[in-house]
């Protein structure tokens, strides 16, 4: 699709008009499979993973795994019928110290369940259970659990 608006004569401008803003939905429509909400887009594991494996798949989509959940996000997920997902929160850089896998900032006041996270050295991915409303856990990284991937409208190749 080109960037440019060429103007056709055999349409009057207003239909001109309407046909790019057809164009430009289409680019920031969510892709095949994926559930728009607000300005992103989500895609829900039909298989669990272990935390490394979610990674690499939201990564390769353009997207990364679900971190923060707003209201509107977790009511978007409690429709999913998951038990527990990963949330995009690992101290795997630096025992300890929980930061958003994809930008590395500090996790300062996370969702968690009261006395957690408690796992130490065994346990640095977090994950959100339904049966504490949501909250976050950590968990060792190695076992699997349902994911959605997020990314931003647009951020994808047409």
């Amino acid at each position: 699709m080109s960037p440019f608006l060429f103007i056709d004569k055999g349409q009057s401008l207003q239909q001109q008009i309407h046909s790019q803003q057809e164009k430009l939905q289409n680019c920031l429509a969510c892709p095949d499979v994926w559930i728009p909400l607000e300005n992103n887009c989500y895609l829900f594991s039909n298989t669990s993973a272990t935390f490394g494996a979610a990674k690499e798949i939201c990564n390769r989509a353009g997207a990364y795994i679900l971190e923060d959940q707003s209201p509107r996000e977790k009511s978007l997920t409690k429709t999913k019928g998951y038990d527990k997902m990963w949330i995009g929160v690992t101290d795997n850089r630096q025992e300890g110290v929980f930061v958003y896998e994809s930008t590395g900032t500090r996790v300062n006041n996370g969702d968690w369940v009261k006395g957690q996270p408690g796992g130490g050295r065994n346990e640095n991915c977090a994950v959100a259970y339904k049966d504490s409303n949501w909250q976050w856990h950590d968990y060792p990284c190695n076992h699997k659990f349902d994911y959605v991937c997020k990314k931003t409208k647009g951020t994808f190749k047409m």
